[in-house]
């Protein structure tokens, strides 16, 4: 730069003869310095800007892994990472939104012994699958009869009990490999007859029939191969009204023991009272994934999972290409003061 504006002032004294000889000298070496320290500033900058960008894909490993993107793009979307706050959504913090896979009609969604295992339906497609809890991967697959349509999924004691829709079949699994281990058979021991959801209150076992009726059957009879109904008990709203179309279970030890349960096409999961049948809350999750931003390929909300190490739920949908992690405290004040209220209820009527 330095020569380039020595050179350009001698050419302006060459092509202005009228100029006197001594000016176009002094003026020059002026513009020069002038011009040589912009170039020395602008390399400067270069060199800087070269550096800082060598820095920040070193510290990356240079390749992002794979996968890692679309991770941390999600976390973001949900307000995780970036300084951004979580988004909120029935009061609980959707502290993270992973991959799921979208060809899976979601119908039982549990974490035991520290895995993530999900229940697919459909016939033809129905499926057990060990899932990777943070990226959603499906880890293991084992695919079911194809007379199969698969539903509900519970586990107790290092095992895995599946249940079916209308075939009355129930399956036991190995937790590691999903080796199946026995079948049983169950007939008119849900009001349907169908089988939806399932779940174990660390002594029995609760079904759910797309009713508003929940079914308890005797843990021991289920492995011996034919369950029995112990009770049966109707669910409903603090007004008194059924509460219809109980999908997937997900038990919980809030307060005491508390069923959450997805009610079918409806994008709310109800808190039951296991003892008396009556909804201690509902959450409304119609913002978590809304209706205008599903594909027409995704179907209803449906699938809860329960992780009580780090006290969050792990929420999909059939055919959802996303799994949502939200953060859920401690909710017993709450189910005790339903339980009060509609104990004062009861006794004013």
């Amino acid at each position: 730069f330095f020569l380039i504006g020595q050179q350009t002032c001698e050419s302006e004294s060459m092509a202005k003869p009228g100029r006197k000889r001594t000016a176009a000298k002094s003026s020059g070496p002026g513009f020069a310095v002038i011009a040589g320290l912009v170039g020395v500033a602008i390399v400067c900058c270069w060199l800087f800007l070269t550096l800082q960008g060598g820095s920040d894909s070193n510290a990356s490993g240079g390749t992002e892994a794979a996968g890692s993107g679309q991770q941390r793009r999600d976390a973001q979307s949900s307000g995780v990472g970036g300084g951004k706050k979580p988004r909120r959504v029935a009061g609980l913090k959707v502290l993270h939104t992973g991959w799921h896979d979208p060809t899976s009609f979601t119908q039982g969604l549990e974490i035991h012994q520290g895995r993530l295992y999900e229940s697919t339906g459909m016939y033809g497609k129905s499926a057990m699958h060990i899932l990777e809890p943070v990226t959603g991967k499906v880890l293991r697959k084992i695919e079911m009869d194809t007379t199969l349509f698969g539903e509900g999924l519970t586990g107790v004691d290092g095992k895995l009990i599946q249940i079916t829709w209308r075939e009355n079949v129930g399956k036991v699994y190995r937790v590691d490999t999903l080796e199946e281990l026995q079948t049983f058979t169950y007939d008119e021991v849900t009001t349907t007859t169908e089988g939806w959801g399932i779940a174990y209150d660390g002594t029995q076992f609760i079904v759910s029939d797309g009713s508003q009726f929940l079914h308890f059957w005797d843990t021991n009879d289920v492995f011996a191969g034919a369950p029995t109904s112990t009770r049966t008990v109707e669910v409903k709203f603090p007004d008194g009204a059924p509460c219809k179309l109980i999908n997937e279970l997900e038990f919980i030890p809030d307060g005491g023991g508390v069923l959450l349960a997805n009610l079918w096409y409806k994008d709310v999961i109800v808190a039951i009272d296991p003892a008396t049948g009556s909804v201690l809350h509902t959450y409304d999750f119609a913002k978590l994934r809304p209706h205008a931003s599903r594909s027409k390929s995704e179907d209803c909300f449906n699938g809860i999972a329960f992780n009580a190490t780090s006290r969050t739920l792990l929420l999909t949908g059939k055919y959802w290409p996303k799994m949502y992690t939200v953060d859920f405290p401690d909710q017993t004040a709450r189910f005790n003061a339903a339980r009060a209220k509609l104990a004062a209820t009861h006794d004013e009527a």
